[in-house]
């Protein structure tokens, strides 16, 4: 990451903005010299966090505290090389524990979910979407995925909601540059999984089919059939020219040209069946038989 103040990379920046306006109470034990948490901690005793403690030692200590956070912003070291250049400036020796991400992750998660409420939020940055996870009830709410350019690794922020179990759908957006501090810094996609009920679902497959009848070409012109030209009969309205019925009128308009053919050829042209009478008009013919 070409710039260790993660937040003041401008679509990163924004979209945590966008959560922190909202909060009552948040906590960030990875500050650095951000000051938009109401709680916040790092451990570099350099920086303006008002704590300087390890990160899990500083949630305990919220947590004994008697903290019940809305927020909580989670920007750590992505990778053991991360973690040797932060400790190595606090002048701190790493050892074989603290490159262990994957068992430091889990016990820092369990931290976070004691102080965070019902319905609290979680925005974790790193390089991949792993987050908080589902084994703890957590729902991924969006995914940011910026680009810094030349050789460095994308930046993945993954919003995630606690206690949210409503089934998802999930719309992928491309998204432009938001002209960030730094031009190499652009957002290159976007994900959204929105918390959608029944209802809303169903809201939004009627408004895509209709944008897809909408989108298709209007319907052919309706034309009278035969027994309605013979019985005089208004055409209904949903007597429509099908591509069925107009292959079948071109087939009738080709059969006498198909005789005339056979004809010259030195065959018997072939002769046209006798019309039957439809359902529908039987009955009137045998009333009209009937004597009186």
């Amino acid at each position: 990451m070409p710039n260790s103040e993660t937040f003041t990379v401008r679509p990163i920046g924004d979209l945590v903005n966008r959560y922190l306006k909202h909060s009552l109470c948040s906590v960030d034990p990875f500050a650095r010299n951000t000051i938009g948490a109401t709680w916040t901690n790092d451990l570099n005793t350099a920086t303006t966090a008002a704590y300087h403690l390890e990160a899990v030692e500083f949630l305990e200590l919220l947590h004994t505290k008697g903290v019940l956070a809305d927020l909580v912003l989670v920007d750590p070291p992505y990778s053991p090389r991360q973690v040797k250049e932060c400790y190595d400036s606090i002048g701190r020796q790493v050892t074989q524990d603290d490159a262990l991400l994957g068992k430091i992750r889990k016990v820092r998660k369990a931290a976070i979910d004691r102080i965070l409420q019902p319905g609290g939020i979680v925005i974790t940055c790193g390089w991949n979407t792993v987050g908080m996870g589902k084994s703890l009830g957590y729902v991924i709410l969006e995914i940011l995925l910026v680009c810094h350019g030349s050789d460095h690794n994308d930046t993945i922020i993954v919003v995630e909601q606690k206690g949210n179990l409503n089934k998802q759908r999930s719309t992928t957006t491309v998204a432009t540059n938001s002209k960030p501090v730094n031009p190499r810094d652009q957002v290159i996609g976007y994900f959204l999984t929105a918390p959608v009920s029944e209802a809303e679902l169903m809201l939004d497959m009627l408004t895509a089919a209709v944008a897809v009848r909408k989108a298709m070409p209007a319907a052919p012109v309706p034309v009278a059939t035969a027994w309605q030209k013979r019985r005089g009969l208004p055409q209904p309205a949903a007597a429509v020219a099908t591509p069925a019925a107009s292959a079948a009128g071109s087939a009738a308009n080709a059969a006498p040209a198909v005789s005339e053919l056979r004809h010259k050829r030195g065959r018997p042209p072939t002769l046209k069946k006798p019309s039957l009478p439809s359902p529908d008009e039987a009955p009137i013919a045998a009333a009209t038989d009937a004597p009186a």
